[in-house]
Formats: C-alpha cells, sequence, structure tokens
C-alpha cells in the first residue's frame, strides 16, 4: 500500500470511528429510522452539490444513467441493515443487543459483497459518482421509514449537529475515501478499515465520552494494528538480497 493510501485509510478510520459517538448523541433523540434517512440524505445533497463541480455535470449524469441499476443493488441492504445495527448497538437498548449483533454482521457481510460490486461492475466509473450514486439510490430506500418515525418535535441542537456530522463527514467525505480507496488500492486493502474503525471508536468514547477501556481492548487494539500492517505490506521483515555466487574462474 503506497503512503497516500495508507494516509486515506487512517483518515478514512478516523472519520468512521467518530461515528459511533455522533450516532449514541444522535438516537437519544431520534429514532434510528429517522438518524439514518437523515445522514444519508443530507449525505446526498452535499454529495450532488460537491460531484457534479469535481468531474463535471456531464459526466456526472452520464455515469449515473450507465451504472443507475448497480447503484441499487445489494449495497442499498448493506447501508440500510449496517446503520440500523449501528444505532442499536450505541443507543443503549438491551432487548436490541442481539438484534444489533446480527445486524452488524449483516453489515460487513453488505459491505464485503458491495465492494466486490464495486470493484467489478463499477471499475469504470469515477468514485465520486460511485458514492453519489449509492447515496441517492440509498436514500429513496430509507426516506419513507425516517419520516415515519421522525419526532413531532423539533429535536436539540446536539442530535441535529449530530446528523449533519454524519452527514457530511461520515457519509459524504468518507465515502468518498472509500470508493477512491477501492478503485487505488483495491478492495482488500481498502476493507482494513473495518479493523480500524472498533479500537478507534473505543478511544473517542473513552477521550469524549468518559467510557472505559480494558485489557482486553488494549491487547485485542495491539493484535489489530499487528494485522492490518502485516495485510497492507507494511509490516513484512527486510529480507537480505543473496549474494551473488562468484564463479570458479573469479
Amino acid at each position: 500500500m503506497s503512503r497516500r493510501h495508507a494516509v486515506m485509510l487512517g483518515a478514512l478510520a478516523l472519520i468512521w470511528g467518530a461515528s459511533f459517538m455522533f450516532i449514541k448523541v444522535a438516537v437519544r433523540e431520534l429514532d434510528p429510522a429517522t438518524l439514518i434517512a437523515g445522514r444519508i440524505g443530507l449525505g446526498a445533497i452535499t454529495l450532488a452539490l460537491i460531484v457534479p463541480r469535481s468531474v463535471g455535470g456531464r459526466r456526472t449524469l452520464d455515469e449515473l444513467r450507465r451504472h443507475w441499476l448497480v447503484f441499487t443493488g445489494i449495497r442499498l441492504a448493506g447501508l440500510g441493515v449496517g446503520f440500523v445495527g449501528v444505532a442499536l448497538i450505541v443507543g443503549g437498548r438491551p432487548e436490541g443487543e442481539l438484534l444489533g449483533a446480527l445486524a452488524v454482521v449483516g453489515m460487513a457481510t453488505c459491505y464485503a459483497i458491495g465492494g466486490l460490486i464495486t470493484g467489478h461492475r463499477l471499475s469504470e466509473a469515477s468514485p465520486q459518482v460511485v458514492t453519489l450514486g449509492t447515496t441517492m439510490a440509498a436514500t429513496l430506500l430509507v426516506a419513507g421509514p425516517g419520516a415515519a418515525l421522525a419526532p413531532h418535535h423539533v429535536p436539540g441542537w446536539k442530535a441535529i449537529g449530530s446528523v449533519v456530522v454524519l452527514a457530511v463527514l461520515g457519509t459524504a467525505v468518507a465515502y468518498l475515501l472509500f470508493f477512491a480507496l477501492i478503485q487505488g488500492a483495491g478492495f482488500s486493502r481498502a476493507a482494513l478499515v473495518t479493523y480500524l474503525v472498533p479500537p478507534i471508536a473505543l478511544a473517542y468514547g473513552a477521550i469524549f465520552l468518559d467510557e472505559s477501556i480494558g485489557p482486553a481492548a488494549i491487547g485485542g487494539l495491539a493484535l489489530i494494528l499487528g494485522g492490518v500492517a502485516l495485510a497492507s505490506g507494511r509490516g513484512r521483515l527486510p529480507l537480505r538480497r543473496a549474494e551473488p555466487l562468484e564463479s570458479p574462474g573469479a
């Protein structure tokens, strides 16, 4: 993995690691479905303002028309299941622990399938348009449930601010990085972010929410960092080049 891609991977992990903290704040006042709809919808609006300026309006429309059926595929399920699972887990609802755990497993599976689809079916599309297309399609999927479960009062500024951060930074910017990583470094390298996010989320919780971190978490962090270093190619032991054998007549 190049240094540029390693920096992108680290930035993406820092952003998505922080998402858990903002989700935990937002679900105090918002139903998970409303949070998902607000996050993805506002993220799609943000990308709709950025992407045409970045790659050109004509190219954006052309690629959206050409790949629309792919954007409405399995990736939508991954987005919906994944965000619901995250919201359930950090929402502190004991009755949702099993469902949340299963949803996170489903999220990981759908992200893996979605990443493979992106690599094989969307390799010719720009990462920016892929990001815009998937968020637009996901917005259509979650807008109805999100609106139906919206609160009857205006949420507080902490909940609203958390949704804005999740939308702009945790969705728009993060997915631009994620799809650029898939295109530049391959999905296997981009998928390493899933190992980095949990320990970073624990660190954020300890720093900003006064949550405790036990010895097991610290040991797990060390193993994760070591595994990521090996998987990214940065943990290889230096090998000495074999000296050429001298010919008998030398």
